[in-house]
């Protein structure tokens, strides 16, 4: 078997370039689980924030979340519609037809429990600031800490014409994640 090396981040760029951007804008189909590279992969932001949350929600003797690749699918689509729409202050989605509980049910995914979070600041994505204003909030902080949620998703979606992030979480009691 092949020994596995540190690729440097250039090497997955370059990677995700060829093998998902150029395939994709000369037409090549790409099968439905890789991402859509029209939507922005801010994937060190969108680990560390989990990473963040993993640490706040040790210190109150929780478990690890893990990330699900299923809700990361509908977190980047509720990120590209926050952006879209800059409706960061309802959960309601007009385009995806209600809040993040629909959607999940939408996808096939029924969870015993799911909760959402959202945010949106001025500048790049800075996972540290989305998950200290959710700590900061009462409600988003009970999400976060919310002891039967096992599975979880952040996706942000950057908008430089207006320099704003706009931030979703997913987070579930776990389910089939095939």
């Amino acid at each position: 078997s092949e020994k596995m090396t540190n690729y440097s981040p250039f090497f997955y760029n370059e990677f995700f370039r060829i093998n998902y951007y150029y395939p994709y804008r000369q037409g090549i189909p790409i099968p439905p689980f890789h991402l859509d590279p029209d939507m922005q992969g801010y994937f060190f932001e969108e680990g560390a924030a989990i990473s963040t949350i993993n640490l706040e929600r040790e210190k109150f003797g929780l478990s690890n979340l893990w990330s699900s690749r299923r809700l990361k699918q509908l977190t980047r689509i509720r990120a590209a519609d926050i952006a879209k729409t800059k409706q960061c202050t309802s959960h309601i989605s007009q385009a995806l037809g209600g809040d993040e509980g629909v959607q999940l049910k939408n996808a096939g995914i029924n969870p015993a429990r799911s909760v959402a979070n959202i945010y949106c600041h001025s500048g790049p994505p800075d996972p540290i600031q989305a998950v200290k204003w959710w700590m900061n909030s009462p409600g988003h902080r009970a999400n976060i800490l919310n002891k039967d949620i096992k599975l979880i998703a952040i996706s942000v979606n950057y908008t430089a014409y207006d320099n704003q992030s706009h931030w979703s979480m997913i987070a579930t009691s776990d389910f089939n994640d095939y």
